[in-house]
């Protein structure tokens, strides 16, 4: 079907520029004519570190999956699937892992009724592992230390501490405080 002069093509003349016959689907759905759609590159886009990241991505899911020994293959499968999903970093530290150093962590703890189901995993390092299931303030300490969590990253630790049972281990502003002194 052919429009000419409705709001559709109203709609799309502003948005593409001119052109007198638009097709649509309906007059809710426009389709612009394809010569006319345009994108833009990605701001701070590096093919070359892509290509990269992607590389070491699909080197270490295949160290994963030839290393996993314990648990069933449905366990595996969500764990290397939530490691692609957040590109092998780890939702704390913010840094790529490598696939023995990656973790996957229960949100809701298997002791309190949680599975190995793919929303209730996600990946984190060891430290910050530890970090979340810490319940000494000297260990919470060492490893706040060793990895130097921005704001989100406390936020993300102090969250997944809770769902664990644990308590939390300061707030956001404090700690941003006791670094800068």
């Amino acid at each position: 079907m052919r429009v000419h002069g409705s709001k559709v093509s109203k709609w799309i003349r502003e948005k593409y520029g001119r052109n007198r016959w638009y097709d649509i689907i309906d007059k809710e759905a426009p389709i612009p004519p394809i010569h006319l759609v345009q994108n833009k590159a990605p701001m701070n886009y590096s093919p070359q570190k892509e290509k990269t990241t992607e590389n070491n991505l699909e080197k270490e899911t295949r160290r994963m999956m030839e290393g996993y020994v314990k648990g069933s293959i449905w366990t595996l499968n969500n764990k290397v699937s939530k490691y692609i999903a957040q590109k092998g970093i780890c939702a704390i530290a913010d840094k790529f892992l490598k696939a023995g150093e990656a973790h996957a962590h229960h949100r809701e703890p298997k002791a309190n009724g949680g599975n190995d189901e793919y929303k209730n995993i996600i990946i984190l390092s060891e430290e910050a592992h530890r970090l979340v299931h810490a319940t000494q303030s000297e260990t919470v300490s060492l490893y706040l230390k060793n990895l130097n969590l921005t704001s989100k990253g406390i936020r993300a630790v102090n969250r997944l501490r809770r769902t664990a049972g644990n308590w939390e281990i300061m707030a956001v502003q404090e700690l941003m405080a006791l670094k800068e002194s």
